[in-house]
């Protein structure tokens, strides 16, 4: 294979960073056409660069950086080891995996085509479990994405929910970050963290609203809906204080956007 160093090191490295990539999310990254990001990702597969892992027939086949993929990028990148994940396997939770990676080609998307946007960085959980503060605060976000606009550097939480725990739970975790932020105490490096939590539907952030109103949260914490973020929403106002979904779902235009009016009614 002769590699196009430039994309097929950009691919690699990404599929690196999420651990693990169904091929669509890698054609909306890479490709205009579904037949050349296959016929690529083809090629990177059998050079032994990529792995390819199928859980069922019905979905899209799922990538993986093998051994030997990782080396290439670091031997032509300025990259460590460690900083690219290899999967053998595909993770047990893989349907939130998916969900959470979704966001960040949502993110990476949104400010790739929005010059006064950017994704400083997205941090999966995986990646700040390795640090010694997830011992110490013991709350690890799904992820922790930095987005700067207009130079002021918005640090959310992110917490994506796809229904299969209590509402209770998420509140709980919630909770936790608003104690953190009362008590001044820094999470990860940073001062004020937004906590946002992504659910499917309106019947579940409704659920999640009421959970939340019930331990005193009604603001301070953003929700949005996963069956409508996309990159052309996710930097937009497309979310909801817990205060404000009643009101939404009556018709009333109350929602806020991640960067520069944050908690400010749009």
């Amino acid at each position: 294979m002769r590699p196009n160093l430039t994309r097929d090191l950009a691919i690699l490295y990404t599929v690196g960073l999420c651990k693990v990539l169904p091929s669509r999310e890698i054609r909306r990254l890479f490709f205009r056409s579904q037949a050349t990001c296959a016929d690529r990702l083809r090629k990177l597969f059998c050079a032994g660069l990529l792995d390819c892992h199928v859980r069922n027939l019905h979905e899209p086949n799922f990538y993986a950086l093998t051994e030997r993929g990782r080396a290439y990028v670091c031997d032509h990148a300025d990259v460590e080891p460690s900083d690219l994940a290899v999967a053998r396997a595909l993770p047990a939770q893989l349907d939130h995996l998916v969900a959470t990676n979704e966001v960040r080609v949502h993110l990476t998307l949104a400010t790739r085509s929005n010059p006064e946007v950017e994704l400083v960085f997205f941090r999966p959980s995986w990646e700040l479990q390795a640090e010694r503060q997830a011992g110490i605060v013991g709350l690890v976000p799904d992820a922790l994405v930095g987005l700067e606009d207009s130079r002021v550097l918005t640090v959310v939480a992110l917490e994506v929910d796809l229904g299969s725990e209590a509402p209770v739970i998420v509140r709980r975790k919630v909770v936790r970050y608003s104690r953190l932020t009362a008590a001044g105490l820094p999470f990860y490096g940073h001062e004020h963290v937004l906590p946002v939590v992504l659910a499917s539907g309106t019947r579940r952030l409704r659920q999640l609203a009421v959970a939340l109103a019930e331990a005193g949260v009604r603001d301070g914490v953003l929700l949005g809906d996963l069956e409508t973020l996309d990159e052309h929403a996710v930097l937009g106002p497309a979310f909801t204080l817990p205060r404000d979904i009643g009101d939404e779902a009556a018709g009333h235009d109350l929602r806020v956007s991640l960067t520069g009016t944050i908690l400010h009614e749009r």
